[in-house]
């Protein structure tokens, strides 16, 4: 290891300081892509009682803190009035509602040496002020726990695609570092099955991917330690090598203690030996290092099956269709002009349809192997086995959302719109056996998004998106009979209902929210912050759940008390541009679909979710 400067316009090379070079270092990332952004969703799904929380610090070279990572897209922006108090007096500062249990919460940040990093601003809710007031405090320690200096917070995140952010690597640390108080940074550093060259699989100040150096590679190869008195940062490190149980030699531990004028450093190497020991026994291949891992009584809702890159893929990603069928998985690559096919099963990618301008969304005809894929120029039927063009529907231009609705067995596309430069949008009737199109409703609007439909009754729900309003629609008469407008929102994309409990669910993206409307009155029941830039929502009818992406990277889920009651229980990590998704009931799986340009470098993928059942924990809330 090479030795460290000290402040955050000297960044170090040091595989545990997490940085390089002032000279050489990356410039910042901020928010979707960076540490400080997973960070943020790592915490608000461990804090359910989260529903706000955005990081600001002054970035080399600034005039002051500026948002850096958030739940809210608020990157970029100077703090609000309170929080630049509460830096300015450094001591934090609150605000209760006490009709709502909501907690305003503005705490001064610390970096893991107690050094100030910043602000952080938190909107909690659901429990008492000295509850929620602690639980502000637990938050900023648990973050200052996995931040080395301020920087750090602006660094690029998971850099390597085959390294869960879940690992079973990072499980270790985790629970050795919750073990050694004492321990200020963790860091394994080793090979994979398909990484030959050693790397950081898991730590507590990010770096995941990073490359080992060549004094990292000494200690590997060599078999020898590495000993660091680092005086700027005041930290006493060590490297050791480190080897599986059966005593082969995987790679690197970097273990680091605080340095002060009375540390033992002898005995502090032997602790650190001890600690690299007891890691050994517990890594039984180099393998087990990256799979997937949830701890025992820790269960999140949504487990990380797979993921699939598509490199050189560089736009963003619409709607998906699992053809349990045939074994297939169809995701409309909208930019690129091409449908993307996947194994269903192992994640494989099959083939590149390129016979399409800009595909949206799919439909399957019932009995058959005609896969209606709706695009900019039309929506096309494809054979789903041979990917033969069979035909199209005679629509005006811009065909996107799809929906069909089986009481009736016809299906309603919507089409139209601001994309194809059209001032009006049409809801088509179509009866997708012929291709016949039945009717055509009319709406004095350029964005119409996504459709439901009663299954047990004659209403369609409709997001007519530059209205901010659901409009409803007679199936028998296909006219509109209702306005219900989404108060203090704009940009309704995204839709789902829940027909037995009469309520439809609404993602909005100005702000970021997740609204529950009432469809006996159209009043909104329950509102609750969701995942920013996001493009869907799921009912789960079974466990009474939904799944909101965002391209922030995490999938928001939320747990139904009771109709009118509603609980976020988990922000679960995807990757930065994760903001369209599919939940196949039938299969009780998740997929996201990660568009690239949030990505550094830009990589398109897919996500497999496995869908946990619900607990009788959650079901008790």
């Amino acid at each position: 290891m090479k030795r460290i400067g000290s402040g955050l316009a000297v960044a170090a090379a040091c595989l545990l300081a997490g940085a390089v070079r002032a000279e050489t270092a990356p410039a910042p990332v901020i928010g979707p892509g960076s540490y400080g952004q997973q960070l943020v969703a790592q915490l608000t799904a461990k804090h359910p009682d989260v529903r706000a929380m955005t990081l600001y610090i002054t970035l080399p070279g600034g005039s002051g803190p500026e948002a850096i990572a958030s739940s809210n897209a608020a990157n970029g922006n100077p703090p609000p009035p309170a929080a630049a108090q509460a830096l300015a007096a450094w001591r934090p500062h609150f605000a209760y509602d006490a009709a709502g249990r909501q907690l305003t919460a503005q705490v001064p940040m610390l970096d893991m040496s107690h050094k100030k990093a910043g602000v952080m601003t938190l909107v909690l809710t659901g429990k008492s002020r000295a509850a929620l007031e602690r639980e502000a405090v637990a938050i900023r320690d648990q973050l200052a726990r996995r931040t080395s200096y301020a920087a750090n917070l602006v660094q690029a995140a998971v850099d390597d695609p085959n390294i869960p952010v879940d690992s079973y690597a990072q499980y270790i640390v985790d629970d050795e570092l919750a073990k050694h108080r004492d321990l200020m940074i963790l860091a394994i550093h080793a090979t994979t099955p398909k990484n030959s060259d050693p790397e950081i699989l898991s730590s507590n100040i990010g770096r995941i991917g990073k490359k080992a150096d060549d004094d990292d590679m000494r200690v590997v190869r060599d078999g020898k330690t590495n000993l660091e008195v680092n005086k700027g940062l005041m930290r006493y490190e060590v490297e050791l090598p480190l080897n599986d149980s059966a005593g082969q030699r995987i790679g690197a531990l970097g273990v680091v203690f605080e340095l002060t004028a009375h540390t033992n450093q002898k005995a502090r190497h032997a602790e650190a030996i001890r600690i690299r020991d007891e890691i050994a026994r517990r890594i039984p291949t180099p393998a087990k290092l990256v799979e997937p891992y949830t701890a025992p009584g820790s269960a999140q809702p949504l487990a990380l099956l797979h993921r699939s890159d598509l490199p050189g893929y560089d736009g963003d990603f619409d709607h998906l269709f699992a053809d349990t069928g045939e074994n297939k998985l169809f995701v409309a690559a909208e930019d690129h002009g091409t449908v993307e096919v996947f194994n269903l099963k192992t994640g494989e990618h099959l083939k590149t349809l390129t016979t399409f301008k800009t595909p949206h969304a799919f439909f399957l005809v019932p009995g058959t192997h005609r896969l209606i894929v709706t695009d900019n120029s039309g929506p096309r039927i494809i054979d789903d086995r041979t990917y033969q063009m069979l035909g199209k529907i005679d629509l005006a231009p811009g065909a996107d959302t799809e929906y069909y609705d089986a009481s009736t067995g016809h299906l309603f596309i919507v089409s139209g719109g601001d994309d194809v430069n059209l001032k009006n949008c049409w809801l088509n009737e179509i009866d997708p056996t012929t291709g016949k199109v039945l009717r055509q409703l009319e709406f004095d609007s350029d964005h119409v998004e996504a459709v439901q439909a009663e299954q047990q009754g004659e209403r369609m729900f409709i997001n007519v998106a530059d209205k901010n309003e659901v409009d409803i629609v007679d199936k028998r008469t296909l006219k509109v009979t209702g306005h219900w407008p989404i108060a203090g929102a704009a940009t309704n994309l995204a839709m789902a209902l829940d027909e037995q409990d009469h309520r439809l669910f609404i993602v909005t993206r100005k702000p970021t929210a997740l609204f529950v409307l009432n469809t006996d009155n159209g009043r909104t029941v329950a509102t609750l912050d969701a995942p920013a830039v996001n493009d869907g929502v799921y009912f789960d009818a079974v466990r009474k759940r939904l799944y909101v992406p965002g391209a922030v990277g995490e999938v928001g889920v939320y747990q139904e008390i009771d109709p009118d009651h509603y609980r976020e229980i988990a922000r679960v990590p995807s990757a930065p541009g994760g903001k369209s998704e599919l939940f196949a009931p039938q299969l009780d799986e998740l997929f996201v679909a990660i568009s690239p340009h949030y990505n550094t470098p830009p990589t398109g993928a897919v996500l497999w979710y496995k869908v946990e059942p619900a607990t009788s924990r959650l079901a008790s809330h």
